[in-house]
């Protein structure tokens, strides 16, 4: 996934990458069924400047009335 974020533009100093699965499977190990549910990448997004998504769409509707 990192791989992907970089090749379409996100820097990978703003990533990182953390491997979890081995200490918290959501499934058994033992069953390939299992194995195919501990597979799962989770993504955070945190914001950078310190807005909300509402002032973000507020600031995007003042300036389209504008």
């Amino acid at each position: 996934m990192v791989h992907r974020f970089t090749r379409a533009g996100v820097d990978p100093l703003r990533m990182e990458i953390i491997g979890l699965g081995e200490y918290y499977p959501v499934a058994d190990n033992a069953t390939a069924e299992g194995r195919d549910r501990n597979r799962r990448v989770t993504i955070v997004v945190l914001q950078q400047n310190g807005h909300d998504s509402s002032d973000r769409r507020r600031e995007d509707a003042d300036t389209a009335v504008r």
